[in-house]
């Protein structure tokens, strides 16, 4: 080969020195981020200032049933090319496709915990790639983000807290550990019930009157403080009954819901999730070395208040590990966003993420309900 003039030749030698000192250097940065650790990467985090933040919250949902239909029709060949190359990875780490499950199941499978929540996660970054295209301000200079349950996955990796990979892994992890917690006790003994009417303080003392009665025997708690006078308790069996007849004692609207033990329901966010919470807990703390600072405020379930730009990872990490026993603070984070001059919001998922619109309209009424948009595949 011939090299035209003022253009240097290929060199096999050359290319592999070159590859080895790109190799070097890259673990040289790497030992020396490690040895700075974690708070000293956080105090070198600074906002560029031509990169200020636009008053907008991405949103993403939690696992829900009947999720059929997602990434296929329309919403699956409008995809963009970055969302298709999510979903070939995601494909890859798995081990099965996900795109064909999530299209057309069978439900059997698509709707238990262990697979549900990886296709969730999946689809809400998928529907946040279609949303960059749409409206790249509005995900690239967001003020903040939130996630319901397992969406907050979906929301740390937008923040920039890790990677796709590192989130599919942990999110697969959690939802296993959840499932398995909710089967190893017998069919029917973990439940889920919705009050109405009654406050969250209300609903605290009752829970704490039916653990007392039992001598604490029996697990009760509130799950999701879902809105105003909405919240879904969990919890055992015996203690779900007793909390039914208190609260229509007390003038609220009960009823049970589905939780359907073959497929991995149970008493989420109560102390019988506490043998998945161990195991989640280790991978994120083995995975704190891979995370990094949040490029923008991050709203969490378990204080429902946010954690700011530039935060130590540790805390992220303190924070989803304690999520699966806590009680998810929806109502508090977005009054807490709307409070810090949040203006919009977008609701990223499957097409079951337009329920969490609707969650909105109930915590910030009509106005909120109007500037809340959704992106779905």
């Amino acid at each position: 080969m011939v090299a035209r003039p003022g253009v240097s030749r290929w060199s096999p030698t050359l290319g592999g020195e070159m590859e080895t000192a790109v190799l070097a250097a890259k673990a040289f940065l790497a030992s020396l981020l490690e040895r700075c650790g974690a708070l000293e990467r956080c105090r070198a985090f600074r906002p560029q200032p031509w990169l200020q933040s636009v008053p907008v919250a991405l949103l993403f949902p939690n696992q829900a049933p009947s999720l059929i239909g997602t990434l296929a029709g329309e919403n699956g060949a409008s995809l963009p090319i970055a969302a298709r190359a999510l979903l070939r990875r995601a494909n890859g780490f798995l081990g099965y496709d996900v795109e064909e499950l999530c299209a057309r199941g069978p439900a059997s499978k698509l709707d238990q915990t262990q697979y549900c929540q990886p296709a969730v996660y999946v689809a809400s970054l998928c529907a946040a790639e279609k949303l960059r295209i749409e409206n790249p301000e509005a995900v690239e200079r967001c003020q903040a983000v939130a996630g319901f349950g397992v969406g907050e996955y979906a929301a740390l990796c937008m923040a920039g807290v890790f990677d796709f990979e590192l989130g599919l892994r942990l999110v697969r992890l959690r939802a296993e550990a959840m499932h398995v917690a909710a089967t190893v006790s017998p069919s029917g003994s973990q439940q889920q019930l919705m009050l109405r009417e009654l406050e969250l303080e209300q609903i605290e003392e009752l829970c704490e009157v039916v653990r007392k009665e039992t001598g604490g025997r029996e697990v009760c708690g509130i799950a999701y403080a879902m809105m105003p006078k909405v919240h879904i308790c969990a919890g055992t069996k015996a203690a779900a009954d007793r909390l039914f007849a208190l609260g229509v004692a007390h003038g609220a609207k009960v009823n049970f819901l589905d939780t359907p033990h073959k497929l991995g329901y149970g008493a989420f966010q109560t102390s019988l999730m506490r043998i998945a919470q161990i195991k989640l807990k280790a991978a994120l703390l083995a995975a704190v070395p891979s995370m990094r600072p949040p490029r923008c405020a991050v709203y969490f379930n378990a204080s429902g208040v946010k954690l700011p730009a530039g935060s130590d990872p540790m805390q992220v990490a303190e924070l989803l590990a304690a999520q699966l026993t806590s009680t998810v603070l929806w109502q508090q984070t977005v009054r807490g966003m709307l409070s810090e001059g949040v203006e919009k919001f977008v609701v990223c998922g499957p097409s079951t993420a337009k329920q969490l619109k609707d969650v909105m309209r109930g915590i910030g009424g009509i106005e909120t309900w109007r500037n809340t948009a959704v992106s779905c595949v």
